[in-house]
């Protein structure tokens, strides 16, 4: 069963790359065709291959553990931060990066999201996990940047952080927190409530893009 399934996720992606290859190739045509270098679009021919939605990589509680274990151990504070504002909200690389200490709210309990993926400013309820760890740790001015990196400094640290704990094969080092959190929400209510849970906390528009 497990060699049809492997066979099966190895189909899928190579189905992906072929059609991203398709997509460039088709940009290319396309470009040609109205500049009159070439007489016919042939991609209106062409059709890209069937396949399914990827899914997404997520940590095991002694996965998760073992990968906070080597973010400790890049001994920067600001990574720890990140780790724990990313694990217990499921917030966005993007949103975290624009996180100001005035955004956290720790005596009312949530965190402020001025610029989300859908350009909306939402909030987002603080775990109380989360919320003793944010009293505890020393904040910036108000103004300032909770995690003043970029995001490529941030997905490097992370992704070298995940091969320390032995996990260089998981995907998305950041994104996979996000994934974790909907999973670990889901796996602790498995009736359509702890899939409203999971969809209303990582803020997704629909049932189906919770779904893991």
């Amino acid at each position: 069963a497990n060699l049809v399934n492997d066979d099966f996720v190895e189909i899928q992606r190579i189905r992906r790359g072929v059609n991203k290859e398709l997509c460039f190739l088709r940009v290319v045509f396309r470009w040609a065709y109205k500049n009159d270098l070439i007489n016919l679009s042939v991609f209106d021919k062409v059709s890209m291959l069937k396949t399914s939605k990827p899914i997404p990589d997520i940590l095991t509680k002694e996965e998760d553990r073992a990968y906070y274990k080597a973010v400790k151990s890049l001994d920067d504070r600001i990574l720890r931060i990140a780790y724990w504002i990313l694990k217990y909200t499921g917030v966005r690389r993007s949103e975290l990066l624009e996180l100001k200490w005035k955004d956290l709210d720790v005596d009312k309990g949530y965190i402020k999201l001025s610029k989300t993926k859908n350009m909306d400013e939402e909030i987002v309820p603080i775990h109380p996990k989360l919320n003793r760890v944010l009293k505890w740790i020393k904040r910036g001015e108000p103004d300032e940047l909770v995690i003043p990196y970029k995001k490529a400094r941030i997905t490097r640290a992370f992704r070298k952080a995940l091969e320390y704990a032995n996990l260089g094969y998981k995907k998305s080092p950041v994104h996979i927190l996000r994934h974790s959190l909907g999973a670990r929400i889901i796996e602790h209510d498995l009736s359509d409530k702890g899939e409203r849970m999971a969809q209303e906390i990582l803020r997704h528009k629909t049932k189906a893009m919770t779904k893991f």
